[in-house]
């Protein structure tokens, strides 16, 4: 869980190693399945607000992560994150 007001944990961002993270995505999608946010580059992470800027509201979002690793293929992995 992350808080994107509060003054610590308020950016979601995946902690990788080995990977190529200029060559990666993370998406995340709200309970109805839409995507609500899409970076390409995971180091910059989740700050809980959505494509148009405003501030998503509280609750449980989707996460989808494609990486490329150092052996040149991807490896995805998805879950789940609360936005309080």
């Amino acid at each position: 869980a992350f808080a994107p007001e509060g003054p610590i944990n308020n950016v979601f961002q995946p902690v990788v190693s080995f990977t190529d993270t200029l060559q990666s995505e993370l998406d995340i999608y709200n309970r109805w399945g839409e995507l609500i946010y899409k970076t390409s580059s995971i180091t910059r992470g989740w700050d809980g607000k959505t494509k148009d800027g405003a501030l998503a509201p509280g609750g449980v979002y989707e996460y989808y992560i494609k990486l490329l690793g150092l052996d040149n293929t991807f490896h995805t992995y998805n879950g789940t994150v609360t936005l309080l």
